[in-house]
Order: structure tokens, then C-alpha cells, then sequence
């Protein structure tokens, strides 16, 4: 993870509001943690290199940078570090657009060219970049030479197909509570999805996402033979982990909590609605009388702004997202139906 920590917010110095020590906090979190001076191009490529040979922990870069560096008045004096530069232009904040290019070693008149050097850098790398991907080509040749019958399923996976699924063997309790029902659907997709993986929010036996779990087994370090994630009291972390293995291709990611919780993953929410990414969301206690834990666990106001999200149009020109509420164990198995992987 990087940090651009160049102590300017929108209206003010982040010094007036906050003084915090983010390399501190990470650190507590087991985290390896790089202070840099984020302008400087070589000591970004150290971090790299650094954060690269650490095996047994994420990284946090935080690089000290300065906002608006290089950044003159058209009277020549400097204008780093100023707040109007965040969300202005530089003809708007008070500096000057023709001083600052020239400042850099740019032409003011024509400042968008290409240096030469650069130009063959870029060209150089992509020369480089070719050799390499024909030696992953070719090496993935070979092993799906090697291997017929697993290439075949790695192929499928990221294709994006759904395996040919056998509704009929879906045997649902009469009567039985909806986020039961779902256990049972859940449980045969563990047996019969290779590629899927389901989460949950420190709520698996209660949200009865378990029902997969039961069929599976958990992720654990150094083990990755299984399939359901114990994500802990971190739902917008979980759906951030499930944006990232679908964006990748090839996994089927579902992940599950409190319908009330929802509101903590909701900027995740919106923005695997808005990039068009399939994960399914398996909200459990959607009714307002949900027993012992009261007013805090009552979905009154989720509902709508959820279903609001239907009505949020991506890039497609398409609704953003279905929202099914089955009302019995019989819609549990249509509404799974029709669920687009």
C-alpha cells in the first residue's frame, strides 16, 4: 500500500486537524513499514525492491511528498505546499502555469512533449515487457501440454462460465428460515463450484454462510487449498478482498453479513456496482424485528438505499445491481438461479 503523506487536505494543513502517527499505527498492526522521500524517483524503487523481499508481511510505503512541488507564482516565488493547489488548476490557485512548466525544464509553449529520453525508455521497456510475456506464453504451452485436464478447468474458471448445475439436487426443509435455505444452497455450491469463494464478516454461523464452510474449508496462511475467507469484524475490507479476486478473473467471490452492516461496506458497494464486478452479497436479518440485539441490528433505512442502487446506471448503460429479497425456501433456490456469475 502506498501513502501519499504530503500533509495537505482540501481547506486546511493536515497539521490542524490531526496528529497522528500513521508509520506508528501500521507497525502495531504488524505491518512493514518504509518512510521515503516520495519525490525522490530512487528511493521509491528501493521501497519497491524492499517491500518485494518481505514474505511474511503487507507493506505500507509512506512516502513524504511535497503537493504542488516545482510549483512557482509567475513573480518566480515558490508555491509548494499550498491547500489551493489540492482541487484547483494552477491558473486558479495562485500559481502560474507557464513559470512552473518552464521551472521543470519544460517548454511552457508546448508542455505536453515527450523527452527524447524518455521516449526511448518507454520503448526499450516495451521490447523487454514482449520477451517476457512470450516466456510466460510459452511456458503455459507447455504446461497445458502436461497437464490437459487442468488447463481445460483453469480455462473455464476464467472464462467466466458457471458450471452446469444440477437444481433438482437442491433438497430444501419446508418452512425452513431463509438464511437457512441459503446454508443448503451455499453447501452444494462448495461441492460443486470449484472456483467459488464465500466470506463473512465474523458472522458465518449467524448469517449461516457456515453452510459453504461446512462443505469447505478456510483459507489459512501458507494454505490455500481452501475456500472460504474468515474476514473478522472488517466488512468494507472483506468486500474490497472480493472486488480484488474478481477483478483478477477466475473466482466466483460471495461474502456475507448483517443486512444493517451493510452501511459499512457501502462505498465497496457502490463501486463494484459502478465497475460492473459479479460479487454476490448475502445479507441475512433484513427485517426490522431481529430479537435480543434491538434497535442497532434493525435494517429501517438500508433497504432503500440499496434498492436505490438498482437505479445507478454504469458505464453499460445497465442497472448497477439486482437486489433479490426471497420471501421463502422456494425463491431462495429461483433467486440463486438467477444470479449472473
Amino acid at each position: 500500500m502506498f501513502y501519499d503523506s504530503n500533509n495537505v487536505q482540501l481547506s486546511t494543513d493536515c497539521d490542524a486537524v490531526s496528529s497522528e502517527d500513521v508509520a506508528a499505527k501500521y507497525r502495531a498492526w504488524n505491518w512493514y513499514v518504509q518512510e521515503i522521500a516520495g519525490n525522490d524517483p530512487d528511493a521509491i524503487r528501493e521501497a519497491l525492491r524492499n517491500a518485494k523481499a518481505e514474505t511474511e508481511r503487507p507493506s505500507l510505503i509512506i512516502g513524504h511528498t511535497t503537493m504542488g512541488k516545482g510549483c512557482l507564482t509567475a513573480e518566480g516565488a515558490n508555491f509548494e505546499g499550498k491547500c489551493s493547489t489540492h482541487g484547483q488548476p494552477l491558473s486558479k490557485s495562485g500559481a502560474d502555469f507557464a513559470a512552473t512548466v518552464t521551472h521543470l525544464g519544460g517548454d511552457a509553449a508546448n508542455p505536453f512533449v515527450v523527452f527524447p529520453e524518455v521516449e526511448a525508455m518507454y520503448k526499450a521497456r516495451a521490447e523487454e515487457l514482449k520477451a517476457m510475456a512470450n516466456t510466460r506464453y510459452v511456458a503455459y504451452y507447455e504446461w497445458k501440454q502436461a497437464h490437459p485436464t487442468l488447463a481445460n478447468e483453469y480455462e473455464a474458471y476464467m472464462s467466466g462460465e458457471m458450471p452446469c448445475i444440477d437444481w433438482s439436487m437442491i433438497q430444501q426443509k419446508p418452512n425452513a428460515a431463509t438464511r437457512n435455505a441459503s446454508a443448503t444452497v451455499l453447501g452444494y455450491f462448495a461441492e460443486n463450484v470449484g472456483n467459488m469463494v464465500v466470506s463473512s464478516a465474523d458472522l458465518s454461523n449467524s448469517d449461516k454462510t457456515d453452510g459453504f464452510l461446512k462443505k469447505s474449508k478456510a483459507l489459512a496462511k501458507g494454505d490455500f487449498s481452501g475456500s472460504f475467507l474468515q474476514a473478522g469484524v472488517s466488512e468494507l475490507t472483506m468486500v474490497c478482498v472480493c472486488m480484488g479476486m474478481a477483478l483478477h478473473g477466475g473466482i466466483i467471490p460471495a461474502c456475507g453479513t448483517f443486512f444493517v452492516f451493510s452501511d459499512y461496506m457501502k462505498p465497496a458497494v457502490r463501486m463494484a456496482a459502478l465497475m460492473e464486478i459479479p460479487i454476490k452479497f448475502v445479507w441475512s436479518h433484513d427485517a426490522f424485528r431481529v430479537g435480543e440485539d434491538g434497535p442497532t441490528h434493525e435494517p429501517v433505512e438500508q433497504e432503500v438505499q440499496i434498492r436505490l442502487m438498482e437505479k445507478l446506471h454504469n458505464h453499460s448503460g445497465k442497472p448497477s445491481m439486482l437486489v433479490l429479497r426471497p420471501a421463502d425456501v422456494n425463491e431462495i433456490g429461483r433467486a440463486s438461479c438467477r444470479e449472473r456469475v
